[in-house]
């Protein structure tokens, strides 16, 4: 195993960056003024706090500049998700939530813990508190806040990059300063039997300084298809300690286990080689039916550690140092359909077996630093820092395919007589590390009538890639330099008028690989760095004492460098750029105490450089969601009802260099709410009218049928 280092031009840069924010600039005092003055400057904070946000409308983000800023000052479309949204839907995971956001293609595939969603035309970038672990998936919502989605490239969030669609950014809970329990149980028809147990509050004799939270979660259930099921639970306790009003440490610690049958599928009649519809081209067998072993199994098993030190600098800047870890160990043991034809007459299927693990563990450490100045006329807030990130080590083993007994697709899956033995060596696997520096500077006039930006990040990545072929170790390295800038005018009160230009740079560690031409895949060293370039303008509104949250963008995004997945082997192959265009809306709004809701609708153009449709991307997607809670004064006092549904037209799967189009669909969902003192007792139906549609698939093999109707019963106490 090599040992990893940074370069020793990043490790100068970083410590004099550390030197600068510690001194403070300008003359600002090394510790927080004792008593500050009466006209004290405000300051941006490096936590958002969610007791803002009003019912489904999140009034401030981190997610696009690292520190809590109005959404609407900020020129890019960003959607707060909060945690009364995440409740009130049933989420199970962030697929669920992400569904109420504009521009969203959901192609994810049913007890999967995976992403399959698209958010303008490409694949969004999944982070924790800014933080990418390994297999980070969708997983588990007890722990998170709120989920926030920055539209576009950030470059400025990410030292290795992220994807050119969208940021999905799950901000954790923390601790808080009065005592709060809540206990929460919930069974149902499938995927639903869980409990979770939330706590939080000052530490008993410790004059409020000591803070602490606990989240614990578990879930045990059988899924909606055969032989699949979820064994999880999530143990997240965390801790604050304020030093005083403006400095303090927080330390948070969780423990994911997840244990879940992977779905596979069914084959597909591809017989028609121009169209796959559900009615006329499935094999005639029932919804439920899957080619999965009974034992199959996926499993992600990780350590995320995170510890934060936040103080002020003087009465004008303020200072966070951060680290991040995360150890994982994800599992794979599967079967699949591997012959030709898939099926045969009698309803035979040739299978193979295969296992996969890979260990890796991530490192992080960063330095956020904001100060206001005044200039003449002007406000600035100096937003500056630098990001160490790094991949590895870690080692991988990946058993080849293994042909096993038949399975027939007219009948349940049974288990395998024996499992194969295959030996397979703990192999290396390529390391990282990347550093990241960024300035951006926010300038406000006229009242903050007029808010302009502009930022530089210097990306500096390094690349220990192993050939596992011929067992050797080659180096990539290099930088780049990425900007960001964009103005909002305010024309008048709660309108914002804006305009962004955002590049990313996405150094992605993608082994690729050279089909041979008698089937098999040899190594072929890494992808190229993904560079991306935006141009967005809309307009935002914030209204009715943020009651009303409403924007209207218009995007358009060149990417290079796209891959894409070699099925059945640890490769990608290297594809063409792309170019996404489109118009989208996301209205937020709490129009009284009694009713809220979520409208959106998004159009996405997206195009590879010969002008083919991009599979898995609709064109057209839109969501509704509406919660009305009957008045206090009325008979039916204490009951909720909403009712939400999402749409998207017909996409294309792509198969043999063909695109075959897949029917567009129309889901709803409804819940039912009662609360009585410091009891809820909920009810949540998915897929009301139970819609039997293609959720995804990998052509020419095998398709995904989606989930069919689903109830959920929960309980909540709140003491």
């Amino acid at each position: 195993m090599k040992n990893p280092r940074l370069p020793a031009h990043v490790c100068s840069t970083i410590a004099s960056t550390f030197i600068l924010a510690t001194c403070g600039v300008g003359g600002f005092a090394q510790t927080p003024a004792e008593d500050p003055p009466e006209n004290e400057v405000e300051l941006p904070a490096f936590t958002v706090d969610a007791s803002k946000d009003v019912g489904y409308v999140g009034t401030n983000s981190l997610s696009a500049s690292r520190a809590a800023i109005p959404v609407v000052d900020m020129p890019a479309s960003i959607i707060v998700l909060t945690r009364e949204l995440i409740d009130d839907i049933g989420a199970a995971d962030v697929n669920d939530v992400v569904r109420y956001v504009s521009g969203v293609s959901d192609s994810s595939m049913p007890a999967q813990d995976s992403l399959a969603f698209r958010v303008r035309g490409t694949g969004a970038t999944v982070s924790t508190d800014g933080f990418r672990s390994g297999g980070e998936g969708t997983q588990e919502l007890a722990e998170i806040e709120r989920v926030e989605v920055l539209k576009g490239p950030s470059a400025i969030l990410f030292a290795k990059g992220g994807s050119a669609g969208a940021t999905v950014n799950r901000i954790t809970k923390r601790p808080l300063e009065y005592a709060q329990n809540t206990l929460k149980l919930q069974t149902g028809l499938y995927d639903a039997n869980r409990i979770e147990f939330d706590s939080t509050g000052p530490v008993a004799r410790t004059d409020g300084k000591l803070l602490y939270r606990a989240v614990f979660a578990a879930q045990d259930d059988d899924g909606y298809s055969e032989n699949v099921s979820t064994k999880r639970y999530i143990l997240a306790p965390s801790f604050t300690y304020k030093f005083s009003k403006d400095t303090y440490a927080t330390l948070k610690y969780s423990y994911f286990w997840n244990k879940q049958t992977q779905y596979v599928g069914v084959p597909i009649d591809e017989s028609d080689p121009t169209e796959l519809r559900v009615e006329e081209k499935l094999f005639p067998v029932s919804r439920k039916r899957t080619l999965n072993d009974p034992n199959d199994y996926q499993g992600t098993f990780r350590h995320r550690y995170d510890f934060t030190f936040g103080t002020k600098l003087g009465d004008r800047g303020r200072m966070l140092i951060g680290s991040q870890f995360a150890d994982t160990i994800a599992v794979r043991v599967y079967t699949r359909p591997s012959g030709t034809p898939l099926v045969e007459p009698d309803g035979t299927v040739p299978r193979s077996w295969g296992r996969v693990q890979t260990h890796d563990y991530r490192y992080r450490l960063y330095n956020d630093n904001i100060f206001k100045l005044d200039l003449g006329p002007t406000e600035h807030d100096l937003v500056f820092g630098v990001d160490l990130a790094q991949d590895g080590p870690g080692d991988r083993t990946n058993q080849s395919f293994v042909l096993i007994e038949a399975g027939n697709i007219n009948a349940p899956q049974t288990p395998i007589t024996s499992t194969p033995v295959v030996t397979a060596p703990r192999l290396p696997i390529s390391e990282q590390r990347t550093a990241q520096l960024y300035l951006m500077d926010s300038l406000r006039a006229f009242d903050d009538r007029l808010i302009l930006s502009g930022g530089i990040t210097k990306n500096i990545f390094e690349t220990d890639n192993y050939n596992s072929g011929s067992d050797t170790w080659s180096r990539i390295d290099g930088d780049e330099n990425t900007v960001q800038y964009g103005a909002v005018v305010r024309p008048v009160r709660g309108v914002s008028l804006y305009y962004g230009y955002n590049e990313n740079f996405d150094s992605q560690v993608v082994p690729l690989g050279r089909e041979l031409p008698d089937g098999t895949v040899e190594d072929a060293g890494l992808a190229p760095p993904r560079m991306s370039v935006a141009h967005e303008f809309g307009v935002k509104f914030s209204m009715l004492q943020d009651r009303l949250s409403a924007s209207v963008a218009h995007f358009d995004t060149d990417l290079t460098n796209r891959t894409q997945v070699i099925i059945g082997t640890p490769f990608s192959r290297l594809i063409s750029g792309g170019k996404f265009t489109g118009w989208e809306t996301d209205i937020f709004f709490r129009a009284s105490d009694q009713l809220s809701l979520i409208a959106t609708y998004a159009y996405t153009d997206a195009t590879d450089t010969s002008g083919i449709q991009i599979e898995t991307v609709a064109p057209h997607t839109g969501s509704l969601w509406m919660r009305y809670d009957f008045a206090e004064d009325t008979r039916l006092q204490g009951l909720g009802v909403s009712l939400g549904c999402q749409y998207q037209n017909s996409y294309v799967l792509n198969s043999r260099g063909v695109n075959l189009s897949v029917d567009g669909r129309t889901l709803f969902d409804a819940a039912l709410y009662y609360t009585w003192k410091k009891y809820q007792v909920q009810l949540n139906v998915k897929n009301l009218t139970d819609k039997y549609y293609i959720a995804g698939g990998f052509l020419p093999s095998r398709v995904f049928i989606g989930d069919g109707r689903n109830i959920k019963l929960s309980l909540t106490y709140t003491f």
